[in-house]
């Protein structure tokens, strides 16, 4: 199954804010969907250009290294931007991609939600990894099944 396939099935809109958005706002946007565990940064024209995950920004408010700070720290970090807190580099899908790598891809990527996108950077839907596992869970095993056929088969004897 391609993703464009996936998402006629499973519409998705993944969660996103703007550039000039808080972190604050971006933490409340990314509350709203409790399943959600990454949100998309866009810029002016509707175009992705960053990613913030639920550990990221968790990371950016609270700063791993020094577990206790003061209101004032914990409230500048919140009115930051969510530019302080995305990254650049995370992976992304396109409609004509088959699922298996688009799966894989999140995997490797430790990405939960995939944001497809089309040629120029604006976002067409998501695919989120716990809709197709859960998908890939409930379909047949086609393998099983290709298997079997070949256990029924009667194997050559290469000396006859």
């Amino acid at each position: 199954m391609n993703v464009n396939h996936w998402l006629a099935v499973h519409p998705r809109q993944p969660l996103t804010v703007t550039e000039d958005a808080t972190t604050e706002a971006a933490a409340d946007v990314l509350f709203t969907d409790p399943g959600a565990r990454d949100l998309y940064v866009v810029d002016a024209d509707g175009r992705i250009v960053g990613l913030v995950s639920m550990r990221r920004l968790a990371r950016h408010v609270l700063h791993a290294h020094h577990p206790r700070h003061s209101r004032r720290q914990i409230l500048d970090r919140l009115t930051a931007g969510p530019v302080e807190s995305m990254t650049r580099h995370f992976a992304t899908a396109h409609p004509d991609e088959h699922l298996d790598d688009v799966l894989a891809r999140m995997v490797d990527h430790e990405q939960e939600d995939l944001p497809v996108i089309d040629d120029s950077g604006r976002i067409l839907g998501a695919v989120r990894l716990a809709e197709v596992l859960r998908d890939y869970m409930h379909q047949p095993d086609e393998t099983a099944a290709e298997d079997d056929a070949d256990a029924d088969t009667p194997e050559q004897d290469a000396g006859a």
